[in-house]
């Protein structure tokens, strides 16, 4: 139990040797172990990934903004099956 520690985010016990190989993301809280792999998942995970539309948004954001919000976004018809830019939204008045 010396050369033992407990996370405090996750409770698991990791070596006092190995405590800068046990980092958690500060955005996410995933446990990243190697030091080299920080950087990268800031930069992929949280950083700004450009649309097509021209929105900026982190991946996960991105993931929505395509599915729903997105105007490049391609529809398919139900009806016919032609596929087609869903363009900008529309409200209608009633």
């Amino acid at each position: 139990m010396r050369n033992n520690k407990f996370c405090n985010i996750c409770n698991k016990p990791y070596l006092l040797k190995d405590s800068a190989l046990h980092w958690h993301c500060t955005d996410c809280g995933l446990l990243i172990p190697a030091l080299n792999e920080r950087d990268k998942h800031v930069k992929v995970v949280h950083g700004r990934i450009p649309c097509t539309c021209g929105v900026h948004l982190s991946m996960d954001l991105m993931r929505v903004h395509r599915r729903h919000d997105c105007p490049d976004r391609i529809l398919t018809c139900r009806y016919c099956g032609n596929r087609e830019v869903a363009g900008a939204l529309q409200v209608r008045g009633f």
